[in-house]
């Protein structure tokens, strides 16, 4: 879990919020990370009464959890496997010396294919002893484990071994795409498919059926632990990376090129499933003694699966290691490509962040030399969503002259409906509203016809933007809560930010105090968590109003004074929402002035002090609001 905890743990929390009653527990070595974790270390499970072992008791055995463990997988290796007066203090004693780890006795279980139950005893203790002294006493739970592994490791044949170790590079593949890559001296390819069989056997490798295609095959962490330290000695490691990285440069690849005309669902199972291979590549291109240039391609080529997962902040950690490596001899189109998804996760795509223009700039300027019309419409895209602001959106026009320039052109498909999206929100901020619908009923249209869920809620979050600027909120608002729970429904935190802040606003506006205090407590939770800034400042201004409206014109001043500075020194205008939020907080903290409640001179003093604040105390400040 180490690997996807960051993810794991913005997924954890934005359930807890949404279903307060649900309870999560998670098993891993690794924390999440989370403030409302509660840590709890496991024992194994329950043994027999060590005063048994000798007596030969089945039912004594038989009360054990650990015992009745043994004896299930067992099972699965040996069908006519049972629990005796024979094996009783056997079972017993080599659950003992695992310590009634679950791991252990899963992995030792079927070893009773081929050994009985006293010769595995036997092994075990000479192991768990041999290690207990180079361990300079009693074994905790993780060192019997690697006892256990390296005797388990020490049974492989040759090949077997050589296998086992290679194919802990893979988060989870098919035996035969495995035998492309790792088949290499001293493992010839045909025998690949008969090792992984045995390290199953052996309980190394979990097979995972598959409902369409080959089974797929995974290891548990601590197996896999071992294996990438046998890796790490393997002659062949740089070639077989060079291979893995090869393979999956060809396999996403196809994904890039057929994105746009496959509807989503489709896309996804086919290549959803190499997700942990493409982590686990791209942690060693991007690793010291990796191929940064593998690493580069794979981001290039994986842009749209980020998107459509809905793993945002992953994506950006990748994108950091990408940009700095990015040099003389990176092909253009893999910068471009690079420089435009820069351009998009730091801002989240959201109007008027200017911050990362200069990224879509030069993407578009790549795209240009190497000529192709169709990545010229979708950097200019990114352009204009930067340079765009909803009170003048003339700077974008040359960029919306690029995609309208490109559409005849471009077959239906999703990114067709993409630029769509993209062109009706910027002739929203234009003021022509009816020209704005019919651009976003067709690029719903397209989106809903290649299933495309994050499309669709993007057209609804234009569509609220609409509906609110032509001064009906309540649609506005009926428009956002579809669109947060399609994006609950499919895993989409990006956009659910954007649905939960519009919301609040929205219902702020029409006065429902209790609904947009629910909606933006879960907003502002999600924009810190994912850090999108534009979002989490935007909570804050409307946090802001919350507290103005509660009598904490002290607290407002310093929020307003906060979200004012960031809005000033990063040139961002307000969207309609948000402005209809700034007024309505200017409007209260006046009155305030007026009544006596707050003086002229405090309440410019709290502006200096949230001018001054981090975001973290801005949060925590809104937080405090809100939970009041």
């Amino acid at each position: 879990m180490r690997e996807i905890a960051g993810a794991v743990a913005v997924i954890a929390s934005a359930l807890l919020r949404q279903c307060p009653e649900v309870r999560i527990i998670a098993t891993s070595r690794h924390s999440l990370g989370m403030t409302e974790e509660m840590l709890m270390l496991l024992a194994g499970h329950g043994l027999p009464p060590a005063d048994s072992l000798n007596a030969g008791d089945v039912a004594q055995a038989q009360a054990s959890a650990a015992v009745r463990l043994l004896v299930a997988r067992a099972r699965l290796a040996v069908p006519d496997f049972r629990l005796d007066p024979d094996n009783a203090a056997t079972l017993g004693a080599i659950c003992h010396e695992l310590k009634g780890v679950a791991l252990a006795i899963e992995l030792v279980a079927p070893h009773l294919r081929r050994l009985t139950p006293r010769e595995v005893l036997r092994a075990l203790k000479t192991r768990l002893h041999e290690a207990a002294i180079d361990h300079g006493g009693p074994l905790d739970t993780p060192a019997v484990l690697r006892a256990l592994l390296a005797w388990m490791h020490k049974s492989l044949s040759d090949d077997e071994a050589v296998t086992f170790g290679r194919f802990g590079v893979f988060g989870c593949m098919t035996a035969e795409a495995a035998g492309d890559i790792i088949g290499m001296s001293p493992l010839r390819i045909a025998a690949v498919p008969d090792t992984v069989n045995r390290l199953v056997e052996c309980a190394l490798l979990t097979r995972f059926p598959v409902r369409h295609g080959n089974p797929r095959y995974r290891m548990m962490t601590p197996v896999r632990d071992l294996a990438l330290e046998n890796f790490a000695r393997d002659e062949a490691r740089p070639h077989i990376m060079e291979r893995f990285c090869d393979w999956l440069i060809r396999f996403f690849g196809e994904a890039d090129r057929s994105w746009s005309t496959t509807p989503a669902d489709i896309w996804l199972a086919r290549y959803r499933p190499e997700l942990d291979n493409l982590r686990a590549a791209l942690g060693w291109a991007f690793g010291p003694d990796g191929n940064s240039a593998s690493g580069l391609m794979l981001m290039s080529l994986t842009s749209e699966l980020w998107r459509d997962i809905g793993l945002t902040v992953e994506q950006r950690h990748w994108l950091r290691e990408a940009e700095a490596r990015i040099g003389p001899a990176t092909p253009e189109r893999v910068a471009a490509r690079i420089g435009l998804d820069i351009a998009f996760v730091y801002s989240g795509g959201a109007f008027g962040d200017r911050r990362k223009v200069e990224a879509a700039l030069d993407a578009l300027a790549r795209y240009r030399a190497i000529g192709d019309r169709e990545s010229v419409a979708v950097a200019a895209a990114r352009v204009a969503v930067c340079v765009a602001s909803p009170e003048d959106a003339t700077a974008a026009q040359p960029y919306v002259d690029l995609m309208m320039a490109a559409l005849p052109g471009m077959k239906r498909g999703r990114r067709r409906g993409w630029l769509l999206n993209i062109l009706a929100a910027l002739a929203h901020f234009e003021g022509d509203a009816a020209r704005a619908i019919v651009l976003l009923d067709e690029a719903v249209s397209i989106s809903r016809e290649f299933r495309d869920d994050v499309n669709i809620q993007i057209g609804g979050l234009n569509l609220g933007e609409i509906l609110f600027a032509q001064g009906d909120p309540a649609r506005a608002a009926i428009e956002a809560e579809r669109v947060a729970a399609s994006c609950r429904a499919t895993g989409n935190l990006l956009d659910l930010s954007f649905a939960l802040n519009n919301l609040a606003g929205y219902v702020m506006v029409l006065g429902d105090r209790v609904r947009g205090q629910a909606a933006l407590t879960e907003a502002l939770a999600l924009a810190a968590e994912i850090n999108v800034e534009l979002v989490l400042v935007a909570c804050l201004q409307s946090a802001a109003l919350m507290a103005a409206w509660q009598g904490e014109f002290e607290t407002a001043s310093r929020l307003a004074g906060h979200t004012d500075h960031y809005y000033q020194s990063h040139a961002i205008a307000r969207e309609a929402t948000e402005a209809a939020i700034h007024v309505a907080l200017t409007g209260c903290l006046d009155a305030a002035i007026i009544a006596g409640a707050i003086s002229v001179e405090r309440s410019e003093a709290c502006r200096r002090d949230g001018k001054a604040w981090d975001t973290a105390s801005a949060v925590a400040a809104a937080s405090r609001v809100l939970d009041s």
